[in-house]
Order: C-alpha cells, then structure tokens, then sequence
C-alpha cells in the first residue's frame, strides 16, 4: 500500500536475480482501496492484471507451457488487492491461478492505532502531513466507524482475514508461507500465527512460517536478506516447476 518505488525495486531485482526467465507483475495500491473504493471499482481496475492471469493460465490448462504463478502479498493492503484480483477471476480458474502463496507481514488484525499507524504512513512524506496526516486518519477511520455501525458490515480488516481462508477464493492444496516478525509494530505476530492456525484448522495443508526476532513491518527482507530469500526458494523448488511472477 503505496509503498515506494526503491522498496518495491529491492524485491522485483532479487527475483529477477534468483529466476531470471520469469515475468514480474507489479500491483501497486493505496488508501482508497482500503477505505472507500468499492470492490467492482477495484476489480476493474485489476482488469490488466485478471487478463495476465487469465493469458498464462489459458496456455497452462491448454499445454501451450509449464509457466506457473507465485502470488507474493505484502501487508493488509496487498491483501486487499490480492483478494480483489482473486474474486474477479472466474470460479473455475481460481483454484488453479496460483501455484504458491507467499505472505509478508500479513494479515493483522483490526485496531485503530494500528490503522491509524498504517494509513499515515502510506501518506506522501512531507512536514504538512507530518502534522494534518494522523487527524485527518483519525477523522476516516472515525466516520468508516460509524458507517459500519449503521450498516452492520464486517471491518475491512476482519473481512480481509476471513477472505484470506476463503476455500471459495483461495485453493487450501495451493501451499503458503507466512513470513512475519516479533517487531513488527503494525501486524502482531500472534496475529499471523493465529491466522496460520486458522488456515491449518479449514484445511489449508502445506502452511510454512518463518518469524524473525527484530525486522520491522514488510522489512524482513533487508534485516533477513539470505534467509528470506532462502525461504522463498526453497518453496518454489519444493511445490513449483517454474516461477511466472
């Protein structure tokens, strides 16, 4: 969720590194997709991205090739975005989309500091919002409140963990790795652990997790680089052929 282009470039470089015949595509979100953007929008906005899946996993399921997809989530956003680039596939290309999951630093669980946390950073950096940014946080998040009390709607956080472990969504025999940290401040670790067991509990098999001592939130790549990156690998030699993206 709007993370900066230097940070995004530290992962497409390594991948390209570790496998250089695959193909990186990038889905970049921000606020509006984890507040007020509504889930029709956010799929059509997908569209490019759902007609990438949908051209590999055409020539897959044809024998046109052996290419396959690894899903890399970052944060409560990029589950955000996962879910909606899922839920507007068709149901019977869903199962075989992904080849593996890999999650980073994610799912958290609702609370406002940490959302208030979290969408302030994901402010453009400037004095201005350094100051206004947290208010003007605290005065969404205050009105999203108020309009899920009168709607009864599930929070977005909520609904992004249940989603997540949705057999209708995601493929339980499509294996995942959580990778998280016990100094992560915006996502707990007791709250990846607790969605881990979940997953384990709905019959999501192959689950693996690494947990670090002192990364930040979606930092464990640059504290861990060797043993981040080793995890990876060994996933993607264990459960797929060939990386896609």
């Amino acid at each position: 969720m709007s993370a900066a282009r230097k940070h995004i470039a530290k992962y497409t470089q390594q991948y390209r590194q570790q496998y250089p015949d695959a193909e990186i595509l990038v889905i970049e979100s921000g606020v509006a997709e984890m507040i007020y953007r509504s889930n029709s929008s956010q799929q059509l906005w997908l569209q490019p991205a759902r007609d990438v899946l949908l051209s590999h996993t055409s020539q897959h399921a044809q024998g046109h090739g052996q290419r396959q997809a690894i899903l890399h989530i970052f944060s409560n956003g990029g589950s955000q975005c996962a879910i909606q680039l899922v839920s507007s596939l068709p149901e019977n290309i869903r199962r075989q989309a992904f080849s593996a999951i890999i999650f980073d630093s994610c799912p958290g669980t609702a609370t406002h500091q940490r959302a208030v946390q979290a969408l302030t950073a994901s402010m453009p950096k400037s004095p201005l919002t350094r100051y206004l940014g947290p208010p003007i946080v605290h005065i969404l998040l205050c009105l999203l409140y108020l309009a899920l009390f009168i709607t009864g709607a599930e929070d977005g956080i909520t609904r992004i963990r249940n989603q997540l472990n949705d057999r209708k969504l995601f493929n339980p025999e499509v294996p995942r790795l959580y990778i998280y940290s016990k100094a992560d401040k915006l996502v707990p670790y007791q709250d990846v652990e607790s969605h881990v067991d979940d997953a384990k509990t709905k019959g999501y098999r192959a689950t693996g997790a690494v947990l670090f001592e002192t990364s930040a939130h979606c930092a464990h790549a640059m504290a861990h680089k060797e043993q981040y990156w080793e995890a990876v690998g060994e996933l993607l030699k264990s459960h797929v052929s060939k990386a896609l993206a």
